[in-house]
């Protein structure tokens, strides 16, 4: 899977987000590098697993939808 790539706008906010969430949660401050770099680091090792459970999750989803439709078909008597 290729690597996410994230718009500029949406990297900053998460980045603010994370540098917020370190210093409400934690009493933690870090640098917009550091933060950066952690949702770098979290954004490599998570996302493919989380892509994955979406695909798997819309998978299970699409199926039960598709066994609906085919309970409607007319069977013959």
């Amino acid at each position: 899977m290729s690597q996410i790539r994230l718009s500029v706008e949406l990297h900053s906010r998460l980045i603010a987000e994370l540098r917020e969430f370190l210093h409400k949660e934690w009493d933690v401050e870090v640098s917009e590098f550091k933060a950066s770099m952690l949702l770098d680091f979290f954004l490599v090792k998570l996302a493919p697993d989380v892509y994955n459970q979406a695909v798997e999750d819309a998978h299970s989803l699409m199926t039960t939808r598709i066994e609906d439709i085919l309970a409607l078909a007319k069977r013959p008597r």
